[in-house]
C-alpha cells in the first residue's frame, strides 16, 4: 500500500531529479533537506522503497526513481495541481493559499474524485502557478521554458510558471504583477548586487535574483 508518507517522498525525489543535472542522482541529504527529516529518516525509507521497486538506491551514491516510481510521483502531482486549481476556481482560495491545502487533500481523493473534478476543470493543462498537469497516463508535457535569471537584458519574455510556494512571496509577486501568462520587458540583471530588474506595463519593479532564479519564462518574438 502506498502511504501518504511514501507518496510525499516520491514527489520530493521527482522534484529534486528535476532540479539537478540530468543523470546525477539524488543524495540523502538533499531529501532530508527538502523535506526537513533526518539523514537517517531518510535512509530506511529508501531501502523500503527500493524494495517495493519504486527507486534505484545504492547506500552512499544516491537514488534514482524507477519508471514505476516516476509515474507514481506524476500520479501524486497530478491530483495536487488538479486539487490547487479547483480550490481557487471553485472554492475561492488565493493562488498563495493553495498549496498547502492541496498538499493535505491529494492524499485523501479518490480516482472518481479526481476524474470529477478533472473534467468539472475542463481538462485542464496547468495549475494556478502555470505548472503542467501530469496525464492520466502518468506523462508530463515538456515546455521550452528557461529562468528569468538567464534571459538577456532587454528581452521581452512571457512569464510560464513560478517554481514557488511561499505564501508571502506569491503574495509579493500578485502585488507587482508577476503571474503566469504575463509579459514582460527584462532591464536589467545585477549579478553582483543580486537584483533582476522587470518592466511591467511601463512600470519598473526590482527583484532579488534568488526570487528570479524560480521564475521561468519563454522569449516573445
Amino acid at each position: 500500500m502506498i502511504t501518504p508518507t511514501i507518496e510525499d517522498y516520491l514527489k520530493s525525489i521527482y522534484s529534486l531529479e528535476q532540479s539537478n543535472n540530468q543523470g546525477i542522482p539524488v543524495s540523502t541529504n538533499e531529501i532530508a533537506n527538502a523535506m526537513n527529516v533526518s539523514p537517517s529518516s531518510v535512509t530506511k525509507m529508501l531501502k523500503k522503497l527500493s524494495e517495493i521497486g519504486f527507486v534505484e538506491y545504492t547506500s552512499h551514491q544516491g537514488v534514482r526513481l524507477t519508471n514505476i516510481g516516476v509515474k507514481s510521483a506524476l500520479y501524486v502531482i497530478r491530483k495536487h495541481r488538479l486539487l490547487e486549481l479547483f480550490l481557487q476556481k471553485y472554492l475561492n482560495y488565493s493562488w498563495d493559499e493553495v498549496h498547502e491545502e492541496a498538499c493535505k487533500l491529494e492524499h485523501c481523493i479518490s480516482e472518481k474524485f479526481e476524474n470529477t473534478i478533472n473534467n468539472m476543470l475542463g481538462e485542464p493543462k496547468f495549475d494556478p502557478h502555470g505548472e503542467p498537469i501530469p496525464t492520466k497516463q502518468g506523462t508530463i508535457p515538456e515546455i521550452n521554458a528557461i529562468s528569468l535569471t538567464v534571459v538577456k537584458p532587454g528581452s521581452k519574455v512571457k512569464i510560464r510558471w513560478i517554481k514557488n510556494d511561499k505564501p508571502e512571496l506569491l503574495k509579493y509577486l500578485e502585488e507587482i504583477g508577476i503571474q503566469p501568462n504575463t509579459e514582460v520587458f527584462i532591464d536589467e540583471i545585477d549579478s553582483f548586487g543580486g537584483t533582476v530588474a522587470i518592466n511591467i506595463n511601463e512600470t519598473q519593479k526590482w527583484i532579488g535574483v534568488e526570487v528570479a532564479q524560480d521564475i521561468f519564462v519563454t522569449p516573445e518574438n
